[in-house]
């Protein structure tokens, strides 16, 4: 549905104007490569200044990005009010920024708050809990409150990139929202399968519990290997591509790496939902599932209450109780 969204959005701007031009400063790049290849194929132009440790990777690195660094741009530091007016005051006359008709978020989406001030259209796709660098219940607060803000304006969309983060935004904000379906075809790969290469382990991002990878090496002797593993340095898609299967053990309910798999058309073995709850029980699997896994800080509930306009069943159970199964396997099973 997001992607229709984007589509016809661009499509009404490409009667107005010839392109229409969008900024990001994502510390992800595959989400903003995603959206660029989309957008791109409009016929429209990102200004992707990378904010990611990873933006070398597809030289998108921010050069001469003035006010926000990797040090205060998710979370805005201190005083994020006066990081917003400096940002403002830093950027209102710039030539570059004079060109701008929209700003995307993603990856932080909280990063919107900066550029609400040039009251241009913004595009807020949560890849991850929508609360990122605004885990104080006063400044997880008022995000909320100004996501609702922007989500009032009909020049602006409100989605996530995967359903839990959808339903998670709407517990807290009582925000139905969209889900932008990524397509990852940046990542699509046509390589003959090789039966001769090992089974990987994956995603390569993170390191998977070692007794995991070891059961699963005893499982098939010889057969089986991690990514870092097979490719200790880069890699190419189209190398993943000609391995037999991959086995995903993941580390957060959404990955990227999931969606570029598939595109790949790599043969996926995934665990059941009350495996991968049980394998996070015992090796803490899913940390990240949570800001206050994250930070070593499990707890039983959410700081903020539940929004009264969060009505579906799914909302009974609160999604940031890291202590107790009924929660999880709730969210796990069904977050429709």
């Amino acid at each position: 549905m997001m992607r229709r969204l984007l589509w016809c959005a661009a499509a009404v701007v490409a009667q107005q104007r010839p392109r229409y031009t969008f900024w990001s400063s994502d510390f992800h790049i595959s989400p903003i490569h995603d959206l660029k290849a989309v957008l791109g194929g409009l016929g429209q132009d990102v200004v992707d200044k990378s904010l990611s440790g990873h933006c070398h990777l597809t030289k998108t690195c921010a050069k001469g990005l003035k006010v926000i660094t990797k040090q205060n741009g998710i979370n805005l530091g201190k005083c994020p009010n006066k990081l917003r007016r400096e940002f403002y005051d830093a950027y209102r006359n710039d030539p570059e920024m004079a060109t701008v008709d929209a700003f995307v978020c993603q990856h932080a989406a909280g990063l919107c708050e900066v550029f609400m001030a040039f009251g241009r259209p913004l595009v807020v796709v949560a890849s991850t809990r929508y609360e990122i660098g605004r885990h104080d219940p006063k400044r997880w607060k008022a995000w909320s409150a100004n996501l609702r803000r922007i989500a009032a304006d009909p020049r602006n969309i409100v989605a996530a990139n995967n359903l839990y983060d959808a339903r998670y935004i709407e517990y807290f904000t009582g925000l139905r929202v969209p889900v932008y379906e990524n397509w990852c075809g940046y990542a699509a790969a046509s390589a003959a399968k090789r039966p001769n290469l090992p089974v990987l382990v994956g995603p390569g991002g993170r390191d998977a519990p070692a007794p995991l990878v070891q059961k699963l090496k005893r499982l098939v002797p010889g057969a089986v290997k991690t990514i870092k593993e097979a490719y200790p340095g880069r890699f190419e898609y189209a190398q993943l591509a000609r391995h037999p299967a991959l086995v995903l053990i993941p580390y957060q309910v959404s990955v990227m790496s999931l969606f570029e798999y598939y595109r790949m058309c790599l043969p996926l073995f995934v665990p059941t939902k009350e495996l991968l709850w049980s394998w996070h029980r015992r090796f803490a699997l899913l940390k990240e599932r949570t800001w206050f896994g994250v930070h070593g800080k499990p707890r039983r509930a959410s700081p903020l209450p539940r929004h009264g306009n969060a009505t579906l069943d799914l909302f009974d159970h609160d999604p940031n109780d890291d202590l107790g199964d009924a929660a999880a396997l709730a969210w796990h099973k069904n977050p429709a």
